[in-house]
């Protein structure tokens, strides 16, 4: 007998720390809580609606997101929205690693419209620069200023860096919309860099939508 996955409590928890830091309503957690179980899509419709007889179509969709087996080779990381997912996925990966030291430097690029309204992974972000497992964050704030800068805009600005970064080895994941995928294509266009050529050889990796 399967259960469904119950995700009311972590959804209440991760929206009671939201609240801690201002960018949640007063009280969203405890009626989060206490308005119905929130459970995960597959296992809910799997326990919930399925019923005996059926026949359920299925795909195993694979990431073509994989880190270096070299560790000492560098990794840029490039997302905005809830393209930062994988992104995260990394970061617990390099906190279970302990990865640091002789490995090679990590820059997380990150945007959002707001600092204050939906960076809501910052904790994590912060915390895998203390201890040394992300070697730089580039954020891309789009609303907090009177002209919209978004990821592309910090990549140009750090162009020089990235090319050095990818010379010596290094991956490039985009993570996000296509738009913005196809606008960082464009700014490593700008800096002299032959796209085609490196998403042939998997040094720059995609995942985009939309």
């Amino acid at each position: 007998v399967v259960a469904p996955l119950d995700k009311t409590s972590a959804l209440a928890g991760k929206l009671a720390d939201l609240e801690g830091r201002g960018m949640a309503p007063a009280g969203a957690a405890a009626k989060l809580d206490a308005a119905r179980k929130y459970l995960g899509v597959a296992s809910g419709y799997l326990t919930k609606r399925l019923v005996v007889g059926q026949t359920v179509l299925t795909k195993v969709a694979t990431s073509s997101f994989r880190l270096p087996e070299d560790a000492s080779k560098p990794i840029i990381m490039v997302s905005a929205g809830t393209g930062v997912a994988p992104m995260r996925a990394f970061l617990q990966e390099f906190k279970h690693t302990k990865r640091g030291g002789e490995a090679g430097k990590s820059v997380l690029f990150f945007g959002c419209t707001h600092k204050e309204r939906d960076f809501i992974y910052e904790d994590e972000i912060e915390e895998a620069l203390k201890m040394g497992h992300l070697s730089e964050f580039v954020p891309a704030f789009s609303r907090m200023q009177d002209h919209k800068i978004y990821v592309q805009d910090r990549v140009r600005e750090q162009g020089a860096a990235v090319k050095d970064l990818l010379a010596s080895g290094g991956r490039l994941y985009i993570c996000g919309s296509t738009a913005m995928g196809n606008a960082v294509f464009g700014v490593l266009g700008e800096l002299g860099l032959d796209v085609t050529q490196l998403r042939k050889d998997h040094v720059i990796i995609e995942e985009l939508w939309g």
